[in-house]
């Protein structure tokens, strides 16, 4: 009859319970992180230069799922932590295009004429037709999906770099 001894298994079950903790938070972290940087950097080069100042923000959040080890993000303008901006003023009324607004910009205002009632004191003047704000058509159809596509190379390549480097790291502290 034969016997088998094998030595280092306590080793091994604190290496095996270090991997998975890092396989459920770290890693997956930071390999969704390195996607969504990547695709806000393609919608940073991608928006209107007429509409520069929103560039800046373009930002990325993780969203919360229920589910353990699965982790989601969000990218876009307006998307993340929130910062103080200044719009352009241009000589003109209005504010310009910012992360508030954005979307107009984007999607146009297609159900015909915007108006503007005029009010006072929260009702509306009697005999005072509503201005019209005009029709504003679509500056950037389909902006999200096209940068989306556009990213997915560098998507792919970001995501397979930081996980690469973050085994090889895991693997030279476990020798």
């Amino acid at each position: 009859m034969a016997t088998i001894q094998l030595k280092g298994i306590k080793e091994l079950q604190i290496t095996l319970d270090d991997l998975r903790e890092f396989g459920d938070n770290t890693l997956a972290t930071a390999i969704v992180r390195a996607g969504l940087q990547a695709v806000a950097k393609q919608m940073r080069a991608d928006i209107d230069s007429r509409v520069k100042g929103v560039r800046q923000e373009v930002g990325y959040r993780f969203v919360r799922q229920k589910s353990k080890g699965v982790r989601v993000g969000k990218v876009g303008v307006g998307v993340g932590k929130r910062r103080a901006h200044n719009a352009e003023r241009r000589g003109r009324s209005g504010i310009g295009i910012t992360s508030g607004n954005w979307h107009w910009w984007v999607l146009g205002s297609f159900k015909g004429e915007r108006f503007a009632r005029r009010r006072r004191g929260g009702g509306r003047i009697a005999g005072v037709k509503p201005q019209s704000r005009g029709v504003m058509p679509a500056q950037q159809p389909n902006f999200a999906s096209n940068a989306a596509i556009k990213a997915k190379p560098a998507v792919l390549a970001a995501m397979q770099r930081v996980g690469r480097k973050a085994i090889d790291s895991f693997s030279s502290q476990h020798k």
